[in-house]
Formats: structure tokens, C-alpha cells, sequence
């Protein structure tokens, strides 16, 4: 088996965490400290509807650009990574859409508490990435890999958090002048 194809150990970091998350959130769950959806409002609602439409289309559109970028034989990642780099880009739009629509917090979250996660995930993320990076893993046979996918999540938890500061100072600016 050559190095550019996917293996199953390259996957396997993602898989623990996900069913870190999964059982996490289950507790959270029973606990009852997990949010519903029900703890919108209306105005946030349609501010996330809008922003799960966007986040659609714009899923649609990278899918279309990179079946076509495939089809004529450029080739720049793993297809599993092209996958993930897409759904990556989807929730970005989704997040900038939802904050720019004031829908991204509940009305009971605090805006701390949700910098702090997208902070720590920033960070977790850009730290296995360079760890990556000095292991030479990112790039195998011209083609990026896994890892590329950490820098991925890195960039897109850190272009919510600039977004979620830009809008929070903006909304906080009309009520100093007051």
C-alpha cells in the first residue's frame, strides 16, 4: 500500500474524539445542561434558517468545484480530506452567517463561554497541525493528507472567533454612545 492512500490509523485521532464528544454530550444531556433548540427566538430562528441555507449552497457550490477539479485530473488532496475541507467550509458560513444574524448564541449561552470553546479548538487544532507539520505528514506524494484537515478546523474556528469579537464590539459600540 503506498503512502498517498487512506489509511485507517489516520482517522483514528478523529474517531476517539468524536465519540469523546458523542458520550460528552450525552451526559450533558442527561444532566440537562445542554442547550435545546427551543432556547432561540423567533428572530434567531430565521436568522439561523438563513444560515443553514447559505452554508447548503455554499457546500453545493465547493462540491461542484471540486468534482470538476477531479474529474479533469487535478488532484491536490486526499479525497477524504477534500470531503472534510468541504464541510469545514460549510460550517464557517454557517457560523459567520448566524453571528452576522445575531442567531449564533441562545438566549441563555453566554458569549463567553462559546469564546472560550472556539478559542480552545483554535488553538488544539493549529498545535496538531505543526506537530504534524515537523513530522513531514502533511504532504505525501503531492497530495495533502489528514493533517491538513487540523489546519482546516484551525482556520475555521478562527475566522468564527474574529467575526464573533468583530460583531460583539460592533453591537457594543452604539450602547457606550448612549
Amino acid at each position: 500500500m503506498n503512502d498517498s492512500t487512506f489509511s485507517m490509523m489516520d482517522w483514528l485521532p478523529f474517531a476517539v474524539a468524536f465519540f469523546l464528544v458523542f458520550v460528552l454530550l450525552i451526559i450533558l444531556r442527561i444532566k440537562g445542561k445542554l442547550m435545546t433548540e427551543g432556547e432561540y427566538d423567533e428572530r434567531q430562528l430565521v436568522g439561523r434558517g438563513k444560515a443553514y441555507q447559505y452554508a447548503f449552497f455554499s457546500l453545493i457550490f465547493y462540491n461542484v468545484i471540486y468534482g470538476y477539479l477531479d474529474a479533469v485530473g487535478v488532484k491536490w488532496c486526499l479525497p477524504s480530506v477534500g470531503v472534510m475541507v468541504g464541510v469545514l467550509f460549510g460550517v464557517t458560513v454557517f457560523a459567520v452567517t448566524a453571528i452576522c444574524r445575531d442567531a449564533f448564541i441562545g438566549i441563555h449561552d453566554t458569549h463567553k463561554r462559546s469564546l472560550r470553546i472556539l478559542i480552545a479548538g483554535a488553538l488544539a487544532q493549529t498545535v496538531f497541525f505543526f506537530s504534524d507539520l515537523a513530522d513531514g505528514e502533511v504532504v505525501k506524494d503531492g497530495l495533502l493528507t489528514t493533517s491538513f484537515v487540523s489546519l482546516c478546523c484551525a482556520v475555521c474556528f478562527s475566522v468564527i472567533v474574529i467575526v464573533f469579537l468583530i460583531h460583539s464590539r460592533k453591537n457594543r459600540l452604539p450602547e457606550e454612545q448612549e
